[in-house]
């Protein structure tokens, strides 16, 4: 476990939001999708909310990483990285954001804006983990390997 590559990983998808939300590439658009007036200061506890979406990218880190460290070296690079990250993100979260945005009534601008965002916050984070060094995990064979399977389930 690179605790290490976790940490930046995750502070690289809030440098990512910090452009992506900047009011001259999407944060205005995306601020009028959701009602929100441009020109006025946010609402809500900030350090609360930065905090908590911190935690929340260090767990997504986590999970991502995970993956990571059950590959060979030799499929550790950014590329290879960013493609599982996406597949993660095709196949879980951005179900869930679409469908929860849709009950919420948002306009598709911002629907879109957030998940172009998540996707390439995915994206980053599992290129940086995959080209972050992991220590070699030893992959069991057969019936092992079932055996090792089944221990992380029940453990």
């Amino acid at each position: 476990m690179n605790w290490i590559a976790i940490i930046v990983a995750a502070l690289a998808s809030f440098v990512l939001g910090f452009v992506w939300y900047h009011p001259k590439l999407f944060g205005t658009a995306w601020m009028k999708s959701m009602g929100l007036n441009p020109d006025e200061p946010p609402k809500g506890n900030m350090a609360m909310i930065f905090g908590v979406a911190f935690l929340m990218a260090v767990v997504i880190s986590y999970n991502l990483n995970q993956w990571a460290a059950y590959h060979p070296a030799e499929d550790q690079n950014f590329m290879h990285g960013a493609f599982h990250a996406l597949l993660t993100c095709v196949m879980s979260a951005i179900p869930v954001l679409i469908t929860n945005s849709l009950y919420e009534q948002r306009s598709w601008t911002g629907i879109l804006i957030n998940v172009g965002y998540w996707v390439a916050a995915f994206c980053l984070m599992g290129g940086i983990l995959y080209s972050w060094p992991q220590p070699e995990i030893p992959q069991p064979e057969g019936e092992a390997m079932l055996r090792t399977a089944m221990e992380h389930i029940l453990v």
